[in-house]
């Protein structure tokens, strides 16, 4: 709660977003925060900046101080309460929205009665934590068990591709013939989790199934020199019956996380460094089977000299990984 008043304090002398702008739009990013929810955060996390002005808990960098300098009680202390205590509804003990800023000696002493506001708030509290459940439970049962496009959890794909290992005998065991493809998805947003997501497709265009595995990098580049580095790289091992095709998805980090080395690649300073940002640059796929290189694939050519086994350098080796 602290650190909370303080951003917002940050974001009021400094003539950002009003406290209350600032926290609608950092609870859009909570797609796991419900209405009820949203509604008593964000009245608590007001009611607590609110209550540290009234009373002069910040010092003049912002910084939260617990004594009062403003108004009554100057120079005495103050603290965090639970609204409702935890002894009346234990499941809101823990939580932020059960907070409230007053002065210590305005504590509320053991065995006192709830006030009508309290109880309302209350009623609120639990609101909240019936509404977390319920999303819980409407959450699990939209997940169930991953299946494939024929329904078929991965324990039972696990099972006919088995028997069919079995019945193919030794040709399972063959360099197999596979089609790659890999595309851009999204860019990112709020809805990606500001990330990028390629999808790619393995085709087994053999008439045996096989065991492969396929390595996958997705390449960004820095804003102002253009210099590759590897946003991401997964290993996947791809178990495919005859003629299967498999898609599946990989997302790269979020582009914030990259932005600070991908500054440093460039060699820019703190004032230089503002504003930039991190491009998506493409993709390469490679996959190998236990008799060798099956197929290698990329988003262009250029790209696609990275990975390609004939090329004297191919130089990923030497892309920095961020």
């Amino acid at each position: 709660m602290t650190k909370a008043v303080q951003i917002l304090e940050t974001s009021y002398r400094t003539n950002g977003p009003t406290p209350a702008n600032l926290i609608t739009k950092s609870l859009e990013f909570r797609n796991d925060i419900g209405p009820a929810e949203r509604l008593v955060l964000t009245n608590t996390l007001l009611e607590a900046w609110r209550a540290a002005n009234g009373m002069g808990l910040f010092d003049e960098h912002g910084e939260f101080v617990p004594v009062i300098s403003k108004g009554r009680g100057v120079g005495e202390k103050s603290m965090f309460e639970l609204i409702i205590p935890a002894d009346v509804y234990p499941p809101i003990s823990n939580q932020l929205a059960n907070l409230r800023l007053i002065p210590l000696d305005q504590k509320r002493a053991d065995g006192t009665p709830l006030t009508a506001r309290e109880k309302a708030t209350g009623a609120q509290l639990k609101a909240m934590i019936e509404e977390r459940l319920e999303r819980a439970k409407r959450a699990a049962f939209r997940k169930g068990p991953k299946t494939n496009d024929l329904g078929q959890t991965e324990k039972e794909q696990e099972k006919i591709w088995k028997a069919a290992m079995e019945e193919a005998g030794e040709s399972a065991h063959a360099m197999p013939s596979l089609g790659l493809r890999g595309d851009m998805t999204a860019s990112p947003s709020h809805m990606t989790g500001d990330r990028w997501r390629v999808a790619f497709e393995v085709t087994n265009s053999s008439q045996f199934p096989t065991q492969v595995k396929a390595e996958v990098w997705l390449i960004g580049y820095t804003e102002k020199e253009r210099k590759y580095f590897v946003m991401i790289n997964s290993t996947h091992d791809l178990k495919l019956r005859a003629g299967e095709v498999r898609n599946f998805d990989i997302h790269s980090k979020s582009r914030g996380s990259y932005k600070k080395r991908a500054d440093e690649i460039d060699g820019l300073n703190a004032k230089e460094s503002r504003g930039t940002q991190v491009r998506y640059r493409g993709f390469m796929i490679k996959v190998t089977h236990e008799t060798g290189l099956v197929e290698f694939t990329a988003s262009d050519q250029k790209l696609l000299r990275y990975i390609d086994p004939e090329e004297e350098d191919q130089g990923l080796a030497k892309l920095p990984k961020l």
